[in-house]
């Protein structure tokens, strides 16, 4: 319960009682939603994370996964642990403050590394992306740690409880809110641009290679769709702090983010360790899906530190949008041969279609594409 402002009366008793039950309901509900999500995505987790080799994305993935969950419980103990002194009223929200503070660093670390591996190793713009998404960081420890006071009193109806309070004044508070969803709102433009960029780059050298690569379907597999989740978001945050029309919808931001984050991550596994649904593949041998589990080539991936991984990596949806990313004809079949006048074009092809596609295997010299 909180009374940051004037004498307490029965009025505000009352509108302070509303508020902190719609608040707690938000609060289980955002819960609800992070362990739906684990308990769903565990098999998943346990194929295509558990035991794979270290680097950005999988430490990524189990850190923002473990930190949103063990958010999840400390927000439980928050609402519905009864604090009877000060020192451990203030440590638990001190606490739950530091883990919000840790997805957050967390979040910016994904943003740097995302845009590196698109930019193919562009440290200005990481560095951008990473100070933008940082800001929360600063602005949430300030309110915390500098403004917040704490003290046990009888609430009605309650009892004895933990109540807190601010010495900032509203409009201090919407302008730091606004500041700092504008920051994050800045870095997931960023990283927007600049993903919507290499997939024109793509598209067009598809284009140019007579290679049929529908819009719709890149823009599924660049991530954009993740990104875009993330900054409708933090638009939806401002927009509840400015009209006043549902301040509680924050509580969602945090969990829905770090859900939206460790789903990524878990389509980028996908693409790397080829896991697809049992099936034949008709397509031809030169877009032909490896056996499940094997590693695929990452020969022309986008080339960057080892430990960034696959993270400039194209997505994968389901497994028909593996092979109807290129639409091939009977008139497309061609026979690689080292003598063939036109061979560069077609290895130029060949080129182009692993990027179009991180899941595309190359064909040999003087083997049949079609």
């Amino acid at each position: 319960m909180s009374q940051p402002f004037g004498p307490i009366v029965p009025e505000e008793i009352v509108i302070g009682l509303e508020s902190g039950l719609i608040e707690g309901y938000c609060i289980v509900a955002a819960c609800v939603v992070v362990f739906y999500d684990h308990l769903t995505t565990l098999t998943r987790e346990r194929e295509l994370v558990w035991g794979r080799t270290t680097n950005s994305v999988t430490l990524l993935f189990h850190l923002n996964r473990w930190t949103i969950f063990s958010w999840a419980i400390m927000q439980l103990i928050l609402e519905f642990l009864p604090f009877y002194t000060v020192p451990s009223c203030r440590a638990g929200n001190f606490f739950g403050q530091g883990i919000e503070d840790l997805l957050y660093a967390l979040w910016a670390a994904f943003s740097a590394i995302r845009i590196y591996a698109l930019s193919g190793g562009s440290w200005w713009l990481a560095s951008t992306a990473c100070l933008l998404s940082l800001v929360p960081v600063g602005t949430n420890s300030y309110l915390t740690y500098t403004t917040i006071w704490y003290d046990i009193a009888v609430v009605p109806l309650i009892g004895v409880s933990c109540v807190t309070g601010t010495t900032a004044t509203p409009a201090l508070s919407n302008q730091l809110t606004i500041a700092t969803r504008t920051c994050m709102i800045s870095s997931d433009l960023l990283v927007l641009l600049v993903t919507v960029f290499k997939t024109y780059t793509i598209k067009r050298d598809a284009s140019r290679h007579n290679i049929k690569t529908p819009l719709v379907t890149m823009l599924l597999k660049d991530g954009t769709l993740y990104f875009a989740s993330l900054l409708c978001l933090n638009l939806l945050n401002i927009l509840g702090r400015v009209t006043n029309v549902f301040v509680w919808a924050s509580v969602f931001i945090t969990p829905l983010s770090s859900i939206i984050i460790s789903h990524f991550l878990m389509n980028l596994r996908r693409v790397t360790y080829g896991v697809q649904d049992d099936g034949g593949d008709d397509s031809p041998t030169f877009i032909r899906t490896r056996a499940d589990g094997e590693i695929l080539t990452q020969e022309h991936s986008i080339r960057f530190a080892s430990f960034v991984d696959n993270m400039g990596e194209l997505l994968e949806h389901d497994h028909d949008s593996i092979v109807s990313v290129t639409q091939w004809t009977e008139s497309d079949c061609h026979t690689v041969d080292k003598e063939n006048s036109d061979s560069a074009s077609v290895y130029d092809a060949i080129e182009l279609q692993t990027h179009v596609d991180s899941t595309i295997t190359v064909v040999g010299v003087g083997e049949n594409v079609c």
